[in-house]
């Protein structure tokens, strides 16, 4: 073959007849019917983002260290995300002053929610969005990155809910701060007490709110799965290719269920 010819036709009906007419027999025709919007490129990215300047230091996130338990949640809305998608597989914690090792929960989901309405506007988690547990070290001056024992699939567009529960035990006379921003809108909310653990999938008690959020860092591969719609939609049905003639074919087939469309590559 001297080269490929690539067809992409929308088609919006539920049911679908399609003729298709080659021009060049020495020309590639590649036929492969999949959902609307799940076709992903065959790369996979990694690469490191920081959110935020740092201009800032907090002593009550991640972890307020002073009080046995601690719970934060943070949003990073799309824009800061810099356009990538895919699996998040670490976020770092630029801590600037003393140090700590504490033992973590991490959860992470996808949200529509710009900001925190209340004491106890809680953003709901449960234990699917855990995406590590386990001890972590802060050093003065360093950054810490936490490396998720579940990678973190991060849907391009939306906005993400990085909730952390510090669940340790135990408490420290000297607080540990680490690099902020300040923002417009109320993007964390966070709790701490020195008798009970929190339980991040039951949040019902009232915290505070803040206009900020951590400097951090996420690690993130592009393997296309931030692309793909949640949930994905079923193939269709009854696929089928008929050679008409020499220079053409016919394609039928029955959409799946809540389908709008097809592309058709």
């Amino acid at each position: 073959m001297d080269d490929e010819y690539l067809l992409v036709v929308h088609c919006l009906s539920d049911k679908k007849n399609l003729s298709l007419k080659l021009d060049d027999m020495k020309k590639l025709l590649l036929l492969a019917v999949c959902a609307f919007g799940l076709f992903a490129g065959l790369r996979a990215q990694e690469e490191t983002i920081t959110i935020g300047s740092g201009s800032g230091a907090i002593n009550y996130s991640p972890t307020y260290v002073y009080n046995k338990y601690s719970m934060t949640q943070q949003i990073f809305v799309a824009d800061e995300m810099q356009e990538k998608s895919g699996k998040i597989k670490s976020v770092a914690f630029n801590c600037t002053n003393r140090t700590a090792t504490r033992k973590f929960q991490v959860y992470m989901v996808n949200t529509d929610k710009t900001s925190f309405g209340s004491n106890a506007d809680w953003v709901p988690v449960t234990s699917g969005d855990l995406v590590y547990e386990g001890n972590v070290t802060f050093t003065s001056g360093e950054w810490t990155t936490i490396s998720f024992q579940t990678p973190f699939t991060y849907k391009k567009g939306k906005n993400v809910l990085l909730c952390i529960n510090d669940i340790t035990a135990s408490d420290q006379n000297l607080v540990t701060k680490y690099a902020s921003d300040t923002k417009s809108e109320n993007r964390m909310l966070y709790v701490n007490n020195y008798y009970t653990i929190y339980d991040a999938t039951n949040m019902t008690v009232g915290g505070t709110v803040a206009n900020v959020t951590n400097q951090v860092q996420f690690t993130i591969e592009d393997d296309g799965s931030g692309e793909q719609l949640d949930p994905a939609p079923a193939a269709p049905d009854n696929l089928k290719a008929e050679a008409l003639s020499d220079t053409e074919i016919q394609l039928t087939w029955d959409a799946a269920a809540e389908t709008e469309s097809y592309n058709i590559y």
